[in-house]
């Protein structure tokens, strides 16, 4: 199976795609399109990473920044909780 770079033309071969501008450096010969439908972001393999798109390798699809969806939000930090009854550390120290 082949690579997501072996897929996706090199940036700056311009001549299988010459009119497809990059997103990224405005340079011609992007063959990376966002999957999103309407949007018309393309990019370079090297200009995707850079412009921190997220790029699927199992069907090599692209999601531009702003159509990436979003991570999911951390947990938040562990209280420092004690059971029901029985003393904190501070209590214990305290005597």
């Amino acid at each position: 199976m082949q690579s997501f770079r072996e897929q996706s033309s090199y940036h700056g071969n311009q001549q299988s795609y010459p009119q497809e501008k990059c997103s990224h450096c405005q340079e011609a010969g992007a063959t990376l399109g966002c999957y999103n439908k309407g949007c018309s972001f393309r990019y370079h393999y090297p200009c995707a990473i850079d412009a921190d798109c997220l790029l699927h390798e199992e069907n090599f699809s692209v999601r531009c920044p702003k159509h990436k969806p979003p991570l999911p939000c951390p947990l938040p930090p562990l209280q420092n909780k004690t059971a029901k009854g029985s003393l904190s550390t501070e209590q214990s120290e305290r005597g």
